[in-house]
């Protein structure tokens, strides 16, 4: 029993290292915990919702990082709450979204979001930052 005990702190502490050490997971770990801290902007949508349910939404908020906006995503939990339903989101004008400069922002044309949400809805700013895709998320008011 003693033998054992004596090898059992080296493994673990080993498996600890070899964790960490994971070049893919660190890089994954670090740019989460990186975003989660200096995220790509501050949003904020204010959410009308039409006579045939569908919802435009106007967003607003402070860009803190020049990266690039791809696109606005939208996802309804539905009623069962783990159940994720992505939703269509494009711009009122049918144009592509207006890229902006870091700092603070009004939006002035708003986008469309169907169909008809049946849970609460989720929206997210997917931006391109570098080579990698950045998700922030966008607070309904």
């Amino acid at each position: 029993m003693k033998v054992l005990k004596s090898y059992l702190w080296p493994v673990i502490t080993g498996l600890v290292i070899g964790w960490l050490l994971d070049p893919g997971d660190v890089q994954d770990r670090f740019y989460k915990l990186y975003d989660a801290h200096f995220p790509v902007a501050t949003l904020v949508a204010s959410r009308t919702v039409l006579v045939d349910g569908t919802s435009e939404i106007l967003i607003s908020g402070i860009k803190h990082r020049k990266c690039t906006l791809d696109t606005i995503v939208a996802y309804d939990t539905g009623l069962i709450g783990s159940e994720r339903i992505r939703l269509n989101v494009s711009r009122k004008d049918g144009t592509h979204s207006i890229e902006r400069d870091v700092g603070p922002f009004t939006g002035t044309i708003p986008y469309r979001v169907v169909p008809p949400t049946i849970g609460t809805l989720n929206l997210y700013a997917r931006h391109f930052c570098g080579d990698r895709h950045v998700m922030t998320p966008i607070t309904i008011k």
